[in-house]
């Protein structure tokens, strides 16, 4: 603690901190006006940044050379030993329980607990996702959000051996302040030098398994297209067109690369002109320059799919839920091909993750996606009885937000949502109805139903059975033990009845399933 002295200063008629915490503004009875430097310590850091400790917590970072400024602070109050800086743009800082990130350029900051040795490695090549790797586990942290957005073990972390999405946008439910929000998130990444796994961080499931039969060195490149004599995007769209020799590629949708429209041309690719809503690919044919026009209402449609994306709260939120409209109007008319078929999955997708559930129903609609469309319409319908009952929109109702977890596949949030409330039955009926409606809970990378995924859900209807005392536990476990016998899953079932204490009857089934050697255990 530093005293001041002061002489005839008199009394103090005004005092005011600066809102980081670092000047202090004092003043006097005589209309004099002092402003003292409230830090507790200051020093820079290889030239480029200061570093100004306002508290053991919370320390300003300002750059040099432009005069940006962020104020690095532990929500938890633990006291910040260290700071380091990589690429002249991100931020690594420790406390004896925490770690912190940031990025200076979007001055978005993250903490998530923590408990390494010193020994980590941080890889920066996703601006949105900063990756943590220590002890053979890779943990990925959204810049902005003090959470885990998800955690994968593998040995292989070179940056081109990862690949990161991860799509964010400020969310308001109009009763509390906006916040920055993961809408969609998915990582792929190496489980031996052969294989590819690619998860859904949300739901923390896989959503394929990629294998090959050579070593993989390369994850982001991908080879679209060969013998290429030109690849350009469409200007102010994420379209992109190419050249293969004779032929002309155009992609209405990256995201699924395997949709590609090609048109025979004769000639080289010249150019891409886009106004007066109406785009062409020039050509020069040597003697002559010709012109093809490109399907203007995809691009259209991409284009307010990805302007959805970076909408944000307040007037922002109400033009991403018109782009969406809009994006419906301008795919209606068109016939279903490959390329609007990527198109009305994008949106679907993208829909659902801003709540737009009317928007994601009429695109499963558009795909003939029947079990989803009437799921979702049932959504929408307990929406609209919620709203009437308790006002707002509906959808922050246990039971809608329930139904919305399991269609994303999040069932540990459905079932906390729904046990939460007291219905034990709707949470077991959640298990068990779940094939009902096409959502397998432990999907595969085509997600089918099959007598694993039938078989994990039966599991956790009796977990969740069990952990609440269910009256109809018993009854719930002779049902499973039924359906085991009528599938032929004796190992299962002598699983049972090894638990249940009659060995005899376990045996017996081992026996029957082909199993003597467990049978003899």
């Amino acid at each position: 603690v530093t005293v001041r002295v002061v002489q005839n200063f008199y009394a103090v008629t005004a005092l005011s901190w600066k809102p980081d915490g670092s000047k202090l503004c004092v003043g006097g009875m005589t209309g004099s006006v002092d402003v003292y430097d409230a830090c507790v310590r200051r020093h820079k850091y290889k030239g480029k940044f200061e570093f100004t400790y306002v508290s053991k917590s919370a320390v300003i970072v300002k750059e040099l050379k432009s005069g940006k400024r962020i104020v690095l602070k532990s929500v938890y109050g633990y006291e910040i030993d260290r700071i380091n800086i990589y690429k002249d743009r991100y931020l690594i800082a420790r406390t004896t329980e925490t770690l912190l990130m940031g990025d200076l350029e979007s001055c978005h900051l993250s903490e998530i607990p923590w408990q390494g040795d010193g020994n980590e490695k941080f890889i920066f090549d996703n601006e949105s996702v900063c990756i943590v790797y220590w002890a053979g586990e890779m943990t990925l942290v959204a810049y902005g959000r003090n959470e885990v957005l998800g955690v994968c073990r593998t040995e292989h972390v070179h940056p081109t051996l990862l690949s990161v999405m991860a799509i964010q946008k400020m969310v308001s439910d109009g009763r509390s302040p906006p916040e920055n929000r993961t809408v969609l998130a998915r990582l792929a990444y190496l489980i031996d030098p052969q294989t590819i796994r690619i998860m859904g961080l949300l739901t923390n499931g896989t959503l394929a398994t990629i294998n090959h039969d050579t070593r993989i060195d390369w994850l982001e490149r991908t080879t679209l297209l060969n013998f290429a004599g030109y690849v350009q995007w469409v200007p102010q769209s994420d379209v992109v067109v190419a050249q293969s020799r004779d032929n002309l590629c155009v992609w209405y949708s990256i995201n699924t690369p395997d949709r590609v429209s090609m048109f025979p041309i004769k000639g080289e690719l010249m150019d891409i002109e886009r106004n007066n809503n109406r785009t062409e690919v020039i050509v020069d044919e040597g003697i002559n320059t010709v012109s093809y026009a490109l399907d203007e209402q995809l691009i259209e449609a991409l284009t307010l799919i990805q302007a959805s994306i970076t909408c944000s709260a307040g007037f922002g939120a109400a033009m991403g839920e018109q782009n969406f409209e809009r994006a419906v109007r301008v795919l209606e008319p068109l016939e279903l091909t490959p390329e609007t078929e990527a198109q009305w999955m994008e949106l679907s997708e993208l829909a659902l993750a801003s709540n737009q559930v009317v928007i994601a129903e009429r695109c499963y609609a558009a795909l003939g996606d029947i079990t989803r469309t009437r799921f979702l319409h049932k959504v929408v319908k307990k929406a609209q009885r919620a709203a009437a009952e308790h006002g707002g929109d509906g959808y922050d109702s246990y039971a809608v937000r329930a139904q919305l977890a399991m269609l994303a596949k999040q069932w540990p949030a459905a079932e906390a949502l729904l046990v939460a409330q007291g219905k034990v039955d709707e949470c077991i009926a959640m298990y068990q109805d779940a094939y009902k409606y096409g959502l397998p809970a432990h999907a595969g990378s085509h997600e089918q139903a099959d007598l694993g995924g039938f078989l994990a859900l039966w599991e956790d209807a009796l977990r969740v059975a069990d952990q609440c005392k269910h009256p109809e536990a018993e009854a719930l476990r002779g049902q499973y033990y039924k359906w085991l016998i009528q599938t032929g899953q004796e190992e299962k079932a002598g699983l049972v009845k090894e638990r249940e204490g009659d060995y005899l009857g376990a045996i017996a089934l081992y026996l029957t399933g082909g199993l003597p050697a467990r049978a003899a255990q």
